[in-house]
């Protein structure tokens, strides 16, 4: 029965840590973040309380689309740092 309690807490507490570190993300768009978010995707996807195909199929979407940001993350700052550096250059 302890067991069960954990496991359940375990799968809210990855539920809950989600929504936060998302809600951070939104706020603050540090790339970090989004590799911890996708990390949490993919505890809850394994964790033994995660049933339902549905949920799972959720998470494996989820996953690919946050990857899709942090690629995308990554080429915005580097277009950034080449305008930055061309600014610098030209003035």
């Amino acid at each position: 029965m302890n067991e069960r309690k954990h496991d359940r807490d375990g799968n809210e507490t990855l539920v809950a840590t989600l929504l936060y570190l998302m809600t951070k993300f939104a706020e603050t768009g540090d790339k970090a973040i989004l590799r911890l978010i996708i990390g949490h995707i993919d505890m809850l996807e394994k964790h033994p309380r995660t049933e339902g195909v549905n949920l799972k199929a959720a998470c494996e979407r989820l996953k690919k689309r946050w990857k899709e940001k942090l690629l995308l993350n990554g080429e915005d700052n580097r277009k950034q740092v080449i305008a930055r550096t061309v600014t610098n250059y030209i003035h």
